[in-house]
């Protein structure tokens, strides 16, 4: 800052402060959670909804709700890569932040990405838990970091010795068969989880079905 009239930049700051951004992670994963926690919460409410209508009609708040500025830090990183383009556009080639606002735009580009990942990350792995919710057996088999998801339905598993209604669960790499616990009870057990790598899938010669 003491520089800044002799060498204004910015595009080092954004390098050195760059790393820090990963720590963004925990709030965008669980943004929405927060937002649907306090709309239950506002609801349930009409004392903390007549408040949150109070602060957001006085003017320092510029009529924003809370749910505006909670959403401010999920905003923040494209823009920051947005507000770098602009500079990098708006900077001669000769000026002497134009090599750093290039490294920081691609840094910031990066790290926008690696958090988008990690928020599919971890959308994938609630639906896997929201899919098997109702499966009972060794559970740690079947969530991995790398497992997603795809799909489930109803089917007639047929064995060597025997036949019964059950389901299949369709994950990006493995695929898993279970039986009802009971007659009644809705919960699912687990058969057998098998690697997708490992199928051979052959035609069945009495009903041709592959």
């Amino acid at each position: 800052i003491e520089e800044w009239r002799h060498t204004p930049k910015l595009g080092d700051i954004f390098i050195m402060m760059g790393p820090y951004f990963k720590l963004y992670t925990d709030y965008i994963n669980n943004y929405e959670t927060a937002i649907n926690t306090l709309l239950e919460v506002r609801n349930q409410s009409s004392r903390l909804d007549e408040l949150m209508t109070a602060v957001r009609n006085d003017t320092e708040c510029n009529k924003l709700d809370l749910t505006d500025y909670l959403i401010m830090p999920v905003q923040r990183i494209p823009r920051y890569a947005l507000l770098l383009k602009e500079l990098l556009k708006n900077s001669p080639t000769d000026h002497p932040d134009h090599q750093d606002l290039n490294v920081a735009l691609k840094q910031i580009e990066d790290i926008n990405t690696y958090l988008n990942n990690r928020k599919k990350d971890k959308d994938a792995s609630e639906q896997l838990l929201e899919a098997t919710k109702d499966v009972e057996g060794d559970l740690e088999q079947i969530v991995a970091p790398h497992r997603k998801f795809v799909n489930k339905c109803e089917v007639l598993i047929k064995t060597e010795d025997k036949k019964f209604n059950g389901k299949v669960f369709l994950f990006n790499d493995a695929l898993m068969y279970t039986k009802p616990k009971g007659v009644i009870d809705a919960a699912q057990h687990i058969v057998e989880l098998l690697l997708l790598k490992d199928l051979q899938i052959e035609p069945d010669e009495d009903d041709k079905i592959y």
